[in-house]
């Protein structure tokens, strides 16, 4: 069974998120948070070690690339691959996203391409 932690401050992306992931996987375990301390509070409280973990961008307070360059710097978590998800999808965007160590950037504004990005991590 394959799980993952979805970060992002917006009801809407986290219920279409999990719907979508369910869609293609009915045994996919989904933890939805909506900032980043809450998403550390989770993995730590709860000695949480999903197999991905989805963060917005665009968050308050620690945004997405202050949560990436955290979680790699803390040794259980640094191996979970991380995927951004963005509105503001920009060349610029994606080298920073690498250069901090995520494993893939994708639009959040495509809704409709959203199966079709998470199909490779929770498909059969």
């Amino acid at each position: 069974m394959k799980s993952c932690l979805h970060i992002d401050n917006d009801p809407d992306d986290q219920d279409y998120f999990i719907d979508t992931v369910h869609q293609i996987s009915s045994t996919a375990g989904c933890f939805a948070v909506s900032n980043t301390e809450e998403a550390f509070l989770t993995l730590i409280s709860q000695n949480l070690t999903p197999d991905y973990i989805f963060v917005s961008l665009e968050l308050p307070v620690i945004d997405g690339f202050q949560f990436l360059e955290r979680i790699k710097k803390i040794p259980q978590f640094s191996g979970i691959p991380v995927v951004m998800l963005t509105s503001n999808y920009s060349t610029e965007i994606i080298e920073k996203a690498t250069k901090f160590g995520a494993s893939a950037i994708y639009s959040k504004t495509r809704r409709d391409a959203l199966r079709q990005i998470l199909a490779p991590y929770f498909g059969r």
